[in-house]
């Protein structure tokens, strides 16, 4: 037994797991009103790349020219409808411990106008009983959509008249949601 593990170290060549990039993509487009967010990622990038190449550059520079956004706390600012957005999307640091540790998710808030309208809600988070995947704001309403695993549920607010409803916006709201409730 020891000799076939010995065999097999000396000629397994490199081996890599998939890795998925989780990623933010960002769109602002104060012409049509729009600005929204959506979690988006790509697995195994490093195949499109000769081995060595450092992939901090294809993270920092070639996504963020897409509108693709990776690491940290972002913070993306929009002005539609005399509307200022700041929407804040911090990822946290991966760990090699617990479930999600290894590829954890985010938290997102969003401002408008000085006003918390999305407050501390878990983004991108494949480990939440309920996580947002996608957020637009449009001239009168702001959505956040998520659920387990993959969006399933959207729960709004609107912003404007007599009518403005659940703000700011939480997690056990998205939770309700996905309940059904």
């Amino acid at each position: 037994m020891r000799l076939l593990l010995v065999t097999m170290i000396l000629f397994v060549g490199e081996v890599s797991a998939d890795q998925f990039y989780k990623m933010t993509k960002v769109t602002c487009s104060p012409e049509i009103g729009l600005f929204e967010i959506s979690a988006t990622g790509v697995a195994s990038m490093h195949e499109y790349y000769e081995p060595g190449y450092d992939l901090n550059i294809v993270m920092d520079q070639i996504a963020e020219q897409h509108g693709l956004y990776v690491k940290g706390e972002q913070s993306h600012k929009c002005i539609i409808n005399d509307m200022k957005i700041i929407a804040q999307v911090n990822y946290r640091k991966s760990s090699p411990l617990g479930q999600c540790g290894g590829n954890p998710g985010a938290r997102l808030t969003v401002i408008i106008d000085s006003e918390t309208v999305v407050e501390n809600m878990p983004f991108h988070e494949d480990c939440y009983d309920a996580s947002a995947y996608n957020l637009k704001v449009d001239k009168y309403n702001v959505w956040v959509c998520g659920g387990r695993g993959a969006p399933s549920q959207c729960i709004w607010s609107n912003l404007k008249g007599n009518n403005r409803t659940k703000v700011p916006l939480k997690h056990h709201h998205l939770i309700s949601a996905t309940n059904g409730n």
